[in-house]
């Protein structure tokens, strides 16, 4: 199991490693755009042209962090399919080991590269924000909102939760994708049809799930001026969606496993 795991982290490593350097890298220049020292090339004649310089940057730095998660997915589902799906795939199913081992492995490689993109993510915010008011302000405000509400709260423990909780998010989207990689593969034609619709259809049917099993939006609190209702309601949706999407990962290794070993004419 663990061979497999090494084996697994391994394939995807290079790629990822890649994605993120670019996305330090990247996170440095934008950074060095919002220093005192660049604005000073600007005098009130077009000093509007620096800041123009420095916000485009941060959103372009936004949209490539946003980008490397969907790449983080893609490249993980790319590995999946070149390794059980394809060619390759008949020498996966000569390992001394079960479908449900096989993706498990990929399924805990997958959180784990989710965990280190959400921790690289929040260095680049934290490195971004490093030296500003923006940051001290972040700070003053989460305190405020800890007394205000009236919950023991500690800055670690939030921030521990809530980098699980969007790990364990994106864990779910990529094992959606391994089951739906699998539920196309099972047609003899049509085969990138059935991954796209199973892949889109379950997405919509999993948004209308969770509002199902009474996870409310943010609009039921809207007017509320109540800090305590608030801490309550985030605290509560972070839970009921934690346990949802820990389910959904659980279930699709499992569908996933099955179709698997049903099907071995897959692999």
């Amino acid at each position: 199991m663990f061979s497999l795991l090494y084996y697994d982290i391994k394939a995807t490593a290079k790629k990822i490693f890649l994605i993120t350097l670019i996305l330090l890298l990247f996170s440095v220049a934008v950074k060095l755009l919002w220093t005192k020292e660049f604005m000073e090339n600007f005098d009130n004649s077009n000093f509007y042209i620096g800041n123009v310089i420095r916000f485009t940057a941060a959103g372009l730095l936004g949209a490539f962090t946003a980008l490397a998660f969907l790449l983080l997915v893609l490249i993980q589902g790319r590995w999946f399919a070149d390794n059980i799906l394809s060619n390759q795939g008949q020498l996966t199913n000569m390992l001394p080991v079960s479908p449900f081992e096989i993706v498990l492995s990929k399924t805990l490689t997958a959180f784990i590269w989710s965990l280190l993109s959400v921790l690289t993510t929040a260095f680049i915010v934290a490195f971004f924000l490093y030296d500003t008011s923006m940051l001290d302000e972040l700070l003053i405000a989460l305190d405020d909102f800890k007394q205000a509400s009236g919950i023991e709260l500690t800055t670690p423990s939030v921030l521990i939760s809530f980098f699980i909780y969007i790990s364990i998010v994106v864990t779910s989207i990529v094992t959606l994708c391994f089951f739906s990689l699998t539920f196309g593969h099972c047609f003899s034609s049509f085969r990138n049809m059935a991954v796209f619709l199973s892949f889109v259809g379950i997405m919509l049917l999993q948004i209308i799930a969770i509002r199902f099993l009474g996870v409310r939006t943010l609009t039921s609190i809207l007017g509320t001026k109540d800090m305590q209702i608030i801490a309550e309601f985030l605290l509560n949706t972070v839970k009921k969606l934690t346990i949802i999407n820990v389910s959904l990962v659980c279930f699709y290794w499992l569908i996933t496993s099955i179709l698997l070993r049903n099907h071995r004419n897959l692999i």
